[in-house]
């Protein structure tokens, strides 16, 4: 090797060395984390995906004409009678609740079982109706319905007293 141009090399490589080693050595704490950059833009929207089968038809529900039909459509709040209540058109054995919507609150009845047709006839005695005293004369409301949705309607005309 000739001699003047090692000594230039390694008089290079110690020059080298030596600011790597004083960089190094003066390296400080890391800086603050800077302010956050703005938000992209959103992206386009993907195409839809295909649409899903259809799913399965449900059972029809009832399709129930049903009624009911009060005896004496009056009821004499002085004279307290009984209530006679026919009903048809409800599921066989299905429990019905019939009540009253009155002026001071909704009264119960009766709550009979329709019949294996679907029918009932249920008389209340004047001891078991509880129309309030307080209801005011008029026409109200009675609503028949059974334990397994069915509904009817009908009304009752309500007087202080009869002639």
């Amino acid at each position: 090797m000739n001699g003047p141009r090692f000594l230039r090399m390694v008089g290079l490589l110690l020059v080298l060395g030596l600011m790597l080693s004083v960089l190094a050595a003066c390296a400080g704490a890391d800086g603050a984390v800077g302010d956050r950059g703005p938000q992209g833009a959103a992206g386009n929207n993907g195409a839809d995906g295909q649409d899903g089968q259809d799913g399965r038809e449900g059972a029809a529900g009832p399709m129930v004409d049903a009624g009911i039909k009060l005896t004496d459509s009056v009821f004499s709040l002085e004279a307290r009678g009984s209530v006679t209540v026919t009903g048809w058109g409800f599921n066989a054995g299905e429990t019905v609740l019939i009540t009253i919507q009155t002026d001071v609150r909704d009264e119960i009845l009766m709550g009979p079982d329709a019949n294996a047709y679907g029918a009932f006839e249920k008389t209340q005695s004047a001891k078991r109706v509880s129309i309030a005293g307080s209801t005011t004369p008029g026409v109200y409301t009675v609503r028949a319905e059974g334990s397994e949705g069915t509904i009817a309607t009908t009304y009752l005309t309500i007087v202080e007293s009869t002639k």
